[in-house]
């Protein structure tokens, strides 16, 4: 199931989910990848994944991910995403996309496999 598979990708990523910020660079070209939780409680943890770059000396997230993991059940799905053109979410209330769901937690999985492709390393953690 694709919840899983996201999850296990994350998990390989930050391996301990005792974190507030990490910060990963690859090569040259390649922007710095930033995660940061946003909330956690009993049961689920939400982080933001982002990549940024400079424009006209401010920081722009393109793309922001905001991710659900479920670290008891070893699951993950992603809530929102935003660049510079859209944002878009899955939950309304209690109204769900479904199609959003779909292309979110796809665009999701392409993007922690080209992280992984591309020899993303963690250079900053605070806990």
């Amino acid at each position: 199931m694709i919840y899983e598979r996201l999850y296990n990708e994350l998990q390989a990523l930050v391996v301990d989910w005792g974190f507030s910020y990490l910060k990963f660079e690859a090569g040259e070209g390649f922007m710095p990848l930033v995660i940061e939780k946003l909330t956690e409680d009993d049961e689920q943890i939400v982080i933001s994944m982002t990549h940024y770059f400079r424009q006209n000396g401010d920081l722009i997230p393109d793309p922001d991910m905001e991710i659900r993991v479920k670290v008891k059940d070893k699951v993950a799905e992603a809530l929102s995403f935003r660049d510079q053109y859209s944002y878009r979410q899955v939950y309304h209330g209690k109204m769900v996309d479904l199609q959003t769901k779909r292309e979110l937690n796809w665009f999701l999985q392409c993007w922690l496999k080209n992280i992984k492709a591309q020899g993303y390393q963690l250079r900053v953690k605070e806990s």
